[in-house]
């Protein structure tokens, strides 16, 4: 099992392998190389738990809607980017160093 870190992970796959991995919600994951599935965590369809399960081919890419626990599988060596998405924590901070920085007296030279 493996928890993703705040920003950028790249996994490395090999044929046969299968990974349990936790996601957060929002998350992207690009097929870098290989095909490789994955199967999104359980939900709730009516009255059925449901998982969705997808096929991601070299060069395309999914968000994860829910967080929770995914399972990846490839049958060939493949490699995957995860990319966290960005807390509005973060996306507050840069925007107050540029609007800070926009606002900082100017020096006559």
């Amino acid at each position: 099992m493996l928890h993703l870190p705040t920003s950028m992970k790249t996994l490395l796959l090999r044929a046969g392998e299968r990974r349990l991995v936790a996601a957060r919600s929002g998350s992207r994951w690009v097929a870098v190389r290989g095909d490789l599935r994955l199967s999104e965590p359980p939900r709730w369809l009516g009255e059925r738990v449901v998982a969705l399960e997808l096929t991601l081919r070299e060069g395309t890419e999914h968000v994860l809607e829910n967080g929770g626990w995914i399972t990846l599988s490839t049958a060939t060596d493949s490699v995957l980017r995860a990319e966290a998405p960005r807390s509005i924590v973060s996306i507050v901070a840069v925007a107050w160093r540029i609007i800070r920085s926009a606002r900082a007296p100017r020096v006559a030279a």
